[in-house]
């Protein structure tokens, strides 16, 4: 461990407040920009490592995987364990709380992650060597609806939130230009035959992830794990009422995620203005 692992460690098991720590982390985040910090966690009876970069993920220092979307785990876990060796498309990975979530759920699980933030991928990269995941493909590029380069806007100091829409959020300040992939090109270059689970944050991205998703859709019609952000800007909605329809035209229902799990047909797919129930389970139903 480096001695910025170090102080990670000893700023989660500070006895103080959890505003406190992330204003003690932040402090010392600011002497060791751009650098990754690892910390030891359990879960679920799975031990390992997890952690962040200072400057673009802090909070991370605070990832409590107990209280991490445990609804979406509970929605998750029975379609993981549906399979013997699922395989997961993790696209939006950031600091990887979703990759060690699946590997603790089904440790032979095979992900393909997407990751278009330099230093995050560069991260992931790291966090899975040290975990000794050799079925964890890390890719430095966003999923789009076509090949090329693509732009993330997002607020300095905070890429949780990150988008290829320039004003989905107002404090969006900065900007940075990334590889972009689409993910049927991926999945026939990798000769993909099944998938057990998309997972799709993407903070307003997700129709132009869908878009280059089409083929795969339509021949494996794999359950995505989607989060959709309540909105009232015109255009915002509009591209969400696309992506929804984009979906449903593909023979796809959307359940709302509840506590523990529990789901909820939802024919007319309004977000959550509370932002209590954000994330869906999008599947082919028969």
């Amino acid at each position: 461990m480096t001695r910025l692992d170090v102080l990670a460690w000893t700023v989660r098991a500070a006895p103080i407040p959890a505003r406190a720590r992330t204003t003690l982390w932040r402090v010392i985040a600011r002497q060791h920009p751009g650098q990754p910090f690892l910390f030891p966690i359990q879960w679920r009876g799975r031990q390992g490592l997890c952690g962040g970069v200072c400057g673009a993920s802090d909070h991370a220092v605070s990832l409590d995987l107990s209280a991490y979307e445990p609804e979406s785990v509970a929605a998750v876990e029975p379609v993981l364990r549906a399979h013997t060796r699922p395989l997961v498309i993790d696209a939006g990975a950031h600091t990887g709380a979703w990759i060690f979530i699946v590997k603790a759920l089904a440790h032979d699980a095979v992900i393909h992650a997407f990751e278009p933030f330099p230093a995050l991928a560069a991260f992931l990269t790291k966090l899975v060597a040290r975990n000794g995941w050799p079925d964890v493909h890390v890719n430095a590029a966003l999923l789009g609806a076509e090949p090329g380069e693509g732009e993330l806007h997002f607020a300095g100091g905070a890429t949780d939130c990150a988008s290829t829409v320039a004003d989905f959020q107002p404090g969006f300040s900065q900007s940075v230009r990334v590889p972009r992939l689409t993910l049927d090109d991926y999945v026939e270059r990798q000769r993909i035959d099944a998938i057990a689970l998309i997972k799709i944050d993407v903070e307003g991205g997700e129709r132009d992830v869908l878009q280059g998703a089409a083929r795969t859709l339509a021949r494996l019609r794999p359950p995505l794990l989607m989060e959709l952000l309540f909105t009232t800007n015109p255009v915002h909605l509009r591209r969400q009422h696309e992506t929804v329809a984009q979906l449903k035209a593909a023979g796809y229902t959307f359940f709302r995620i509840h506590a523990e799990g529990r789901l909820i047909r939802q024919d007319d797919v309004a977000p959550d203005p509370g932002y209590q129930a954000l994330n869906y389970l999008v599947r082919c139903v028969d």
